[in-house]
């Protein structure tokens, strides 16, 4: 593990999730919460002006527009040098290996420990 904290950017459109998350990540020396964000255009914005060392997502991102498979390919397109981790509340094992063979850099299925969560964080960069 290196001396320097692991930067994550948090998208979710649930802000209670997004709160406790960031509130519990926060609490690890080892990983520094960038920023969080719950629409498309905030999102863009952000990676905009700073990437993190990874992007922490659910694949369901958008709801209203069930589009979230697609921007995580146009993400990968755009930057391929950011990690990208999903963070999700279900994911079909089809949807999982296709994930891995796209180049998704992580899963965790929401629930995961905050210090489980950490540390494969750690582990991707």
């Amino acid at each position: 593990m290196s001396e320097s904290s692991l930067s994550v950017l948090i998208v979710d459109e649930d802000p209670v999730f997004r709160l406790g998350l960031v509130t519990a990540l926060t609490t690890l020396p080892a990983i520094t919460v960038m920023g969080e964000v719950d629409r498309l255009d905030n999102l863009r914005q952000y990676l905009e002006s700073a990437l993190p060392d990874v992007l922490i997502i659910d694949p369901q991102f958008p709801r209203q527009s069930q589009s979230g498979w697609s921007l995580l390919r146009q993400l990968q397109n755009t930057y391929p040098t950011l990690a990208i981790a999903l963070l999700t509340a279900s994911l079909e094992y089809d949807q999982l290996l296709a994930a891995k063979s796209a180049g998704i850099a992580g899963y965790f299925p929401k629930g995961t420990a905050i210090n489980d969560l950490a540390t494969g964080l750690q582990q991707i960069q």
